[in-house]
């Protein structure tokens, strides 16, 4: 009697990266059947196993080499993941580019995009926290253009930049929301995109992180930018 194999079973270990749980082999299974030389690089990698980098070009290429629909961006701790989530419904929004740099990165670029969107909330101190109290620091490698070291100032700093960037002149139409707002803007979503809105829910982070106190003027003149952006618009081109 020969045998038949019909599967093969794989008990690994996971590990949690705030609430992300990251599971060994299941990226590198992706990229053995869509990059398989992207096995063979040894950059530095953030937590989430993005590939760490800071040249423009680089990222132009990546989006060109593999298109998505709407370019989804905030600086973090803004839901942009919800809303990632339910365009997914009918766009493509995610390929490396945007999982490597794209989803934080200071400055839309042309790219060929139908849309951007631009997520924030009322309080970029409890957005920051979010992903302090979660790990999330190497966010700031994602927003970064430059190859300064890591500090709190010049990630605000940054922040401070991006918004500038995503709320002026930009190559394609981008739409912004305010996730804190969000349920009240549901309709207007849904027209917006041709998708139904569901699955909301309230912000975890009450309270800013102690380490945050220094940074307070700064975070509050942020606040002040943020507090002068509609709830929900769309921008289009000049």
């Amino acid at each position: 009697m020969n045998p038949i194999i019909v599967g093969i079973y794989y008990e690994c270990p996971y590990r949690r990266v705030g609430d992300q749980v990251y599971i060994p082999g299941a990226w590198t299974l992706k990229q053995l059947l869509t990059d398989p030389k992207s096995l063979f690089d040894r950059s530095p990698k953030n937590p989430d196993g993005s590939r760490i980098f800071i040249d423009e070009s680089e990222l132009l290429e990546m989006f060109l080499k593999e298109p998505i629909d709407i370019w989804v961006n905030s600086f973090g701790g803004a839901r942009s993941n919800f809303i990632v989530n339910l365009l997914e419904q009918k766009y493509v929004i995610q390929n490396e580019a945007h999982r490597a740099k794209g989803c934080h990165y200071i400055r839309p670029l042309e790219v060929d995009v139908d849309m951007g969107v631009f997520c924030f909330v009322d309080d970029f101190g409890l957005a920051l926290s979010s992903q302090i109290n979660r790990g999330f620091t190497f966010n700031y490698n994602k927003l970064r253009e430059d190859a300064g070291e890591f500090s709190v100032e010049r990630w605000i700093e940054n922040v401070s930049m991006q918004i500038d960037n995503w709320t002026s002149e930009s190559f394609f139409p981008v739409v912004l929301i305010n996730t804190d707002h969000i349920e009240e803007n549901a309709s207007e979503f849904e027209r917006t995109f041709g998708v139904p809105f569901s699955g909301f829910q309230k912000r975890k982070t009450r309270e800013m992180n102690p380490s945050l106190e220094p940074f307070y003027e700064q975070i509050s003149e942020v606040n002040e930018k943020l507090a002068e952006l509609p709830n929900f618009t769309v921008l289009g081109v000049d």
